[in-house]
């Protein structure tokens, strides 16, 4: 039922890519997957396909064994950030640039500054770990902001979703810390994972159109406005017998083991009316879609330090000890609250953004904005063809004291 296609940049033919078919690159080779599984996520497939640089460990965003860098085209330039690719769905990959420990350095091309860095402080032990902490690493320095690599404090951080079952972290850390610093340029970004041009614009080709991938008998489909996305949900969630799933970041699976039991999934992660983030005087608003990290990252950027921000320092530390660095990259606000809302899943964030007396909007037959404490209550139902579509963070009252524990 699946065709999976991977060539070298100069092939001796090239297929036609359609909507309907996946395009992205690993390593810098040219990949089209025609009629993708929807259960199937990225790295099964780069294992399959002989990328075997990305390793499974836990299967559920745990361990970061998995971990792998990707990069989207985006307002003329790249953005790079690291996940676990054991959550990742091989549907949601269409425009990415793919960048595995192998791709980044091997034997052949010679390694990375961080791979060789690695050896030469003895944080390498089994090995079974490395990939992935060093593709951690360099996902952290692709993305961050400035012209130097950000501090030894922030770089050990971001491999809180790493774990070296050898206990080996002390060298590892001195290895990443090492770069503290040192011109980005230099050990990261387009220097050593350079975006290729034929994926440059595939993101918005067709952008608001809906996209369809099918495979094993199973269906997602992935809308491009908030009007596309409501038609889609009405249509397969009124069908009897059928078992219809809204996915974003995918991390879902590392909780719920139940994606053999979804019929249709329907990926909001293209629709405009779920992204955006802005920053007022009176508070933060969040498109659903927005990830945990991006979440971090705005509560730091609206700190001002004076008495109405004074929750959000508090926020911010709460977040960031939740979850894996990469997994944060993936994990969304909206899923994690419609998730525990459906599935009483035991939220940090939900309890941390009800406390400070957060909102969000949901979309179904009318627009409603809910507070959370009133939305996780046993008195709201929440209709089965809702989307929720923003978050609303409000700074404190005069008086007001926010802490979390």
């Amino acid at each position: 039922d699946r065709d999976f296609l991977c060539f070298d940049l100069r092939p001796l033919f090239v297929l036609s890519p359609t909507m309907s078919s996946l395009l992205f690159a690993v390593d810098g080779k040219k990949c089209e997957v025609v009629n993708a599984d929807p259960t199937q996520t990225l790295v099964d497939y780069l294992r399959t396909e002989g990328f075997t640089g990305a390793k499974v460990g836990c299967g559920e965003g745990g361990c970061g064994a998995c971990t792998v860098t990707i990069a989207q085209w985006t307002g003329g330039a790249p953005v790079y950030k690291s996940v676990n690719a054991c959550l990742l769905a091989l549907c949601s990959c269409d425009g990415l640039s793919v960048t595995t420990a192998t791709g980044l350095g091997n034997i052949k091309k010679g390694y990375h500054p961080i791979q060789e860095a690695l050896a030469e402080h003895n944080g390498s032990q089994c090995g079974f770990c490395s990939p992935g902490m060093v593709m951690s690493l360099f996902g952290k320095l692709s993305a961050s902001k400035g012209p130097n690599c950000p501090d030894a404090k922030e770089i050990e951080s971001c491999i809180d979703g790493n774990l070296c079952r050898c206990t080996g972290f002390r060298p590892i850390i001195s290895a990443f810390q090492s770069f503290a610093g040192v011109p980005k340029d230099t050990v990261a970004g387009e220097s050593f994972a350079p975006f290729p041009d034929f994926l440059k614009g595939r993101s918005e080709q067709d952008a608001s159109s809906t996209r369809t991938y099918t495979g094993s008998g199973k269906t997602w489909l992935s809308p491009g406005t908030l009007s596309e996305l409501q038609a889609v949900i009405n249509t397969n969630a009124g069908q009897p017998g059928k078992v219809v799933a809204m996915v974003c970041g995918h991390t879902a699976k590392g909780v719920y083991k139940d994606e053999h039991l979804v019929d249709v999934f329907v990926d909001v992660s293209r629709v405009p009316d779920l992204s955006g983030i802005k920053i007022s005087e009176g508070g933060i608003e969040l498109g659903a879609a927005t990830t945990w990290g991006s979440l971090i990252d705005a509560l730091g950027e609206a700190d001002k330090g004076n008495p109405e921000t004074s929750a959000l320092p508090v926020l911010r530390e709460h977040c960031q000890k939740v979850a894996g660095h990469s997994l944060r990259n993936l994990g969304t606000i909206g899923g994690n609250l419609a998730m525990t809302k459906k599935k009483g899943f035991q939220s940090d964030l939900a309890t941390i953004l009800s406390g400070v007396g957060a909102t969000v909007t949901v979309v179904a037959a009318d627009t409603a904005v809910v507070p959370l404490d009133e939305f996780f209550g046993e008195g709201y139902v929440l209709p089965p063809t809702a989307v929720l579509t923003k978050v609303n963070v409000p700074y404190l009252a005069a008086g007001e004291v926010f802490r979390s524990y």
